[in-house]
């Protein structure tokens, strides 16, 4: 398999599985009993607005869930352009690549070293080692 063909079948598995955990965050509220789990919390006061806490955590899971599945169909689109060597696919799929490589240990930093944490962080590190594929043959991507 040439370099560009792997490249474009590597942005396509990272498109797909971004998608995939975009739509992970359909489960989310009630995964973690957010409707029970939240009752009770009094809102907060942000630059003189009251901001209700439940409402802020509904609107940045639907925000993941609308950002991860935009940047899965966009990886997607770039796969077929990397195919061709274009150099803004390649750097598409290396600034997510980076993004990955950063997120993986923020895991354990903001939430632990649980099981669950251990995955995401393992899953995100695999995200980065596909997103990352084009710097092993800059040279291929000339085609702007």
């Amino acid at each position: 398999m040439k370099p560009r063909e792997r490249a474009c079948l590597f942005l396509k598995t990272a498109g797909i599985s971004f998608i995939l955990i975009g739509l992970s965050h359909l489960f989310v509220p009630s995964l973690f009993k957010w409707r029970e789990s939240l009752k009770g919390i009094d809102p907060v006061h942000v630059l003189g607005v009251e901001v209700y806490n439940p409402a802020f955590l509904y609107l940045f899971n639907a925000d993941l869930l609308l950002y991860e599945m935009m940047l899965g169909i966009l990886s997607i689109l770039f796969s077929y352009r990397i195919r061709e060597g274009e150099r803004s696919a390649a750097i598409f799929s290396i600034s997510l690549g980076l993004f990955f490589l950063i997120r993986a240990p923020l895991q354990f930093f903001y939430f632990g070293f649980t099981w669950i944490d251990n995955l995401q962080a393992f899953v995100s590190f695999l995200l980065a080692l596909l997103y990352l594929y084009p710097l092993t043959g800059l040279k291929e991507f000339e085609k702007y």
